[in-house]
């Protein structure tokens, strides 16, 4: 079992998406989509907002936007990603987009690092003044904590399991890279 740390490709060929003119001057909505939206089922509450391309001359990722708890997709990675998430704990939500139908992935598993962390194994740097972790340089996860969980956040950062990542990767799935944060002991010891 491996854990990866998602973040966004940079490749200058595609392009992202950005919230609408009329998404920035709601400060309702702006508030909503910073800091409500991921930290709770949405359900029936759920309020799309409108996004567009950046570049309109360039080619969209697949996985258009990604920020720390936000994750768009499109419809294609939405077909590939679907049977994996259904016994999530994971809602995908429609967004407004004239160019194309995109998704948010609510991930509702955010753990502090003392959740799933194997404190006395992983590298953690503390502030001196109240102790809080200023960051995880090592991870070591508990593994009966995660073995169920395909797409999460720990201390900050979104992370995937290996079959999430293999989805995107045999698919040619566009906008995300991985970096390895973590190997279980036993996958070490069969290599």
């Amino acid at each position: 079992m491996k854990i990866w740390r998602l973040y966004p490709d940079t490749n200058p060929k595609f392009s992202g998406v950005i919230p609408t003119k009329e998404f920035l001057n709601n400060s309702e909505l702006k508030r909503y989509w910073y800091f409500e939206i991921g930290n709770k089922p949405e359900g029936e509450n759920y309020k799309p907002v409108e996004v567009c391309k950046r570049y309109k001359s360039k080619k969209l990722w697949n996985i258009p936007y990604f920020f720390d708890r936000l994750v768009i997709i499109d419809e294609k990675t939405k077909s590939f990603l679907e049977p994996l998430l259904k016994n999530s704990n994971v809602e995908i939500l429609p967004l407004i987009c004239k160019e194309t139908p995109l998704y948010i992935i609510n991930y509702l598993d955010r753990f502090s690092a003392e959740d799933v962390l194997d404190m006395d194994k992983s590298v953690v740097k503390r502030y001196e003044s109240t102790g809080d972790i200023m960051y995880v340089a090592q991870h070591y996860f508990k593994k009966s904590l995660i073995a169920d969980k395909h797409i999460f956040s720990v201390h900050s950062l979104t992370v995937c399991d290996d079959e999430f990542k293999k989805i995107i990767e045999e698919n040619g799935l566009t906008g995300l890279c991985f970096q390895l944060l973590w190997q279980c002991d036993e996958d070490n010891k069969k290599e």
